[in-house]
């Protein structure tokens, strides 16, 4: 960190009177973040994830998976934070390929829309599967990609055809997730077709929802212009003229979102998060497309790293670039990019929930 043009300004939150690191800038220090007199229309979401966890399939509910309760929406929606992304799996929705959806699971995932329209909350169906589907059984190494022989690109369709269906008319619905970080396809054309099938399902069904479509090679803003993405937009349509092309970004110098060496090891600033994501936002204003950041965020045991992040969501406002921040979920417990509040204890004055410092920074940002 380059402590001569940045500092650390300490702040008091007025919601929960716990600190917050804010960056301030020097006077000799020019923003990085665009200057605009255009209001940004982007929000600040969150991924709610829990229904998407274990690798056994179908897994079992309440042990390997579950589904956040009303109150866990209760809490983001007093944070401002209305705009959910929702990840499941493939395989425990549809049991069978080409079969009906699974009617417990789709009840769970109903209830939760439920719960998120009555809160007047929106959300976006995220098919949580890298591309893949792994049979009831078997192990992980046989999970198959899209557009093989045991998985065919028909498949994917008529699992979006049966999702539009069945959400099409939700109050809460706000877009469809095709797929979370397609990635090693075997065939650079594999993912656009894919993609291509499951928008012309969904049309079929429901004309007026936005569509998201994440990009190849895991998505990554980073390396989005480095070779499967640059000209995605040329591959996929959508006849309604309604999709975004969804990017994740994280800061760690692997760019895996796992952050197992310090900021310092990094070799992190305040603007490495806009310099990781730039690619994918220049991308997007070159192409005349939407985008949208469906992953990002940083650890709780730094404060840097919340400057960063704040720097980060800056820049994407000034961009109209929205973005889902990864994860709150009743299940992370010690996670470090956890954003899910702390349970009280005795040293909380009666405090129900304690919010994580990741929060009191999103929190500046419209959700």
């Amino acid at each position: 960190m380059n402590k001569s043009i940045w500092k650390l300004g300490l702040l008091v939150s007025s919601v929960t009177g716990a600190l917050l690191f804010a960056p301030i800038a020097c006077e000799a220090q020019k923003p990085t973040a665009p200057q605009t007199s255009k209001k940004s229309e982007a929000r600040f979401g969150v991924n709610i994830a829990v229904a998407e966890f274990g690798n056994d399939m179908p897994g079992k509910y309440g042990q390997t998976y579950t589904y956040p309760e009303p109150s866990e929406l209760d809490y983001y929606k007093a944070k401002g934070r209305t705009l959910i992304r929702f990840p499941f799996k493939w395989e425990r929705m549809q049991r069978t390929l080409n079969g009906p959806l699974d009617a417990a699971e789709l009840g769970y995932l109903k209830a939760f829309m439920k719960a998120a329209g009555e809160r007047k909350m929106d959300v976006i169906l995220d098919v949580h599967n890298y591309g893949r589907y792994l049979f009831p059984n078997e192990p992980v190494e046989n999970m198959q990609i899209i557009g093989s022989d045991r998985l065919p690109v028909a498949a994917f369709a008529d699992l979006w055809t049966r999702l539009a269906e069945n959400f099409k008319n939700e109050p809460a619905l706000y877009g469809y997730g095709l797929m979370n970080e397609p990635h090693d396809m075997g065939d650079g054309m594999r993912w656009p077709r894919a993609a291509q099938a499951a928008i012309d399902a969904i049309r079929k069904v429901d004309k007026k929802t936005t569509i998201f479509v994440s990009g190849d090679a895991f998505a990554s803003a980073t390396s989005w212009r480095n070779g499967l993405n640059e000209t995605i937009n040329e591959k996929i349509s959508d006849p309604q003229k309604n999709m975004v092309f969804e990017a994740h970004c994280y800061f760690d110098k692997t760019l895996e979102g796992a952050y197992r060496t310090t900021y310092d090891q990094d070799a992190r600033t305040p603007d490495s998060g806009i310099e990781h994501v730039r690619p994918f936002v220049e991308w997007c204003k070159e192409k005349g497309v939407r985008g949208f950041i469906g992953e990002f965020g940083v650890p709780d045991n730094d404060p840097r790293w919340l400057v960063t992040m704040d720097r980060f969501l800056g820049y994407l406002k000034a961009n109209d670039i929205g973005g889902t921040y990864w994860a709150g979920g009743p299940w992370w417990n010690d996670y470090i990019l956890s954003i899910e509040p702390k349970k009280a204890d005795a040293t909380t004055k009666g405090t129900a929930l304690i919010d994580r410092p990741q929060m009191l920074v999103l929190q500046q940002y419209a959700g």
